[in-house]
C-alpha cells in the first residue's frame, strides 16, 4: 500500500497550471509512491514519473495551436481531434522522452478511463497495461470529439466523464 499519493485531474489546457506545480516538485526532487491522474492529469503524472521536467509546458508552448495536435481538421480526417500520432510519435522525436526513467521508477502509476460498456472508471496500471499510451489516449478522450479507445476488447473514453 503507497504511503503518499498525488491524484491528478484533468481539465485539459488547465494541465499547463498541474505541469508547472509538477515541475517545481521535480525541482525539489519530491517522490511519491504512487501517482494516479486521469486525462491531462494522465498526461502529466506520466511526464513526473519520467522526471521530464518543462515537457509538458514546452509542448503546449510550442504545439498548443498546432492543428496536428488538437484541431477539428483532425477531427474531419480522423474522427478524433487529438493527434494521437503527432502527440505519441511525432513529439517523442522532436522532444524526446526518458522511457527508461519511467519504466525503471519504482513509483506506481495508474491511470483512469471511463469504459463504455459499464459507465465506470476502470484504472490501467504502469507494468500491467497493454499499452499505456493507449490508456493515457483513452483517458483523454473527449466524447463526441474523439474515437472510442479499444482496450482489451472494452471501449473507453476520457476519465472524466464517470
Amino acid at each position: 500500500m503507497p504511503k503518499t499519493l498525488m491524484l491528478l485531474e484533468g481539465g485539459a489546457y488547465r494541465g499547463i497550471f498541474t505541469a508547472g506545480a509538477l515541475d517545481v516538485l521535480l525541482e525539489h526532487d519530491f517522490y511519491f509512491d504512487a501517482v494516479a491522474g486521469i486525462s491531462a492529469g494522465a498526461m502529466c503524472g506520466y511526464h513526473f514519473i519520467g522526471r521530464a521536467h518543462g515537457r509538458v509546458r514546452q509542448i503546449l508552448l510550442e504545439y498548443g495551436n498546432d492543428p496536428r495536435y488538437f484541431s477539428t481538421r483532425n477531427l474531419v480526417r480522423s474522427g478524433k481531434s487529438i493527434g494521437d500520432e503527432f502527440m505519441f510519435f511525432d513529439l517523442m522525436e522532436k522532444i524526446p522522452f526518458d522511457f527508461k526513467t519511467f519504466r525503471e521508477s519504482k513509483t506506481r502509476f495508474a491511470v483512469g478511463a471511463t469504459n463504455c460498456r459499464t459507465g465506470k472508471i476502470t484504472y490501467f496500471e504502469k507494468g500491467t497495461a497493454t499499452s499505456l499510451n493507449e490508456c493515457i489516449l483513452a483517458s483523454s478522450s473527449l466524447p463526441l470529439t474523439s474515437k472510442k479507445i479499444w482496450i482489451d476488447g472494452e471501449p473507453y473514453l476520457d476519465g472524466g466523464v464517470a
